[in-house]
């Protein structure tokens, strides 16, 4: 049986995997918070850094891609992703939603299982604080097996723009966490790394909170 996997990370444009079909899509229950102490992927044992990962929190829920790996494949990308964790994160089967394309598979909303890894709130790698200077200054002045804090949080931060269900208007997803991290590093430092942060920074002002979430049917997996 194929399996679908929820991507909302670096993932989302380096899944390290093949990939059959990926397509936008959301999990219910979770949000994406630089909350991982990274002494693996972007930071070493002596400098740790931090990584996005995904935190428990009941009634949020955020957009990413869910990518569709083949049976086949199933036990090569389950031992891929264990492999690539960061110390702390754990494997979740999720619950995922997608809206199929109108024009090509007709209109809906559609849901069921996926898997994701989450941060273990319980784990010494779990880094959570308020403090988005902070924690900018631990990405960006990470270094690990999988390159820069900084390239990590660019290539992030770009894709999330990519996602037409995350508007940084007003989109389903309230979460700027990302946003948040980025908009607390020196203004020079995004301009010279591309952070286009001033053309789409959500004006927190005129943001009007969705009254609805989106709709998600169910099977088991």
């Amino acid at each position: 049986k194929d399996m679908w996997i929820f991507t909302y990370g670096s993932d989302m444009y380096d899944p390290g995997f093949e990939v059959d079909e990926k397509r936008e899509g959301w999990v219910k229950g979770f949000v994406r918070r630089f909350y991982a102490i990274s002494t693996k992927k972007h930071g070493t044992p002596e400098a740790p850094g931090r990584t996005l990962t995904m935190v428990r929190d009941p009634g949020a829920w955020i957009w990413g891609y869910l990518m569709k790996v083949s049976e086949e494949d199933k036990e090569k990308v389950l031992t891929y992703m264990a492999e690539n964790a960061d110390p702390g994160e754990i494997p979740q089967v999720v619950e995922m939603g997608y809206a199929k394309s109108s024009s090509t598979e007709g209109g809906g909303i559609f849901g069921g299982k996926a898997l994701s890894y989450v941060m273990d709130p319980k784990s010494e790698f779990y880094g959570k604080t308020d403090n988005s200077t902070t924690i900018a200054r631990d990405v960006v002045m990470g270094v690990g097996e999988k390159g820069s804090g900084a390239g990590h949080l660019l290539g992030i931060f770009n894709t999330m723009g990519e996602i037409s269900g995350f508007d940084r208007t007003e989109g389903f997803e309230i979460d700027h966490h990302v946003d948040d991290v980025v908009e607390a590093l020196p203004k020079t430092w995004r301009q010279e790394r591309g952070f286009a942060l001033k053309k789409t920074r959500l004006k927190r002002e005129a943001f009007v909170p969705k009254t609805r979430t989106p709709a998600v049917t169910t099977y088991n997996a």
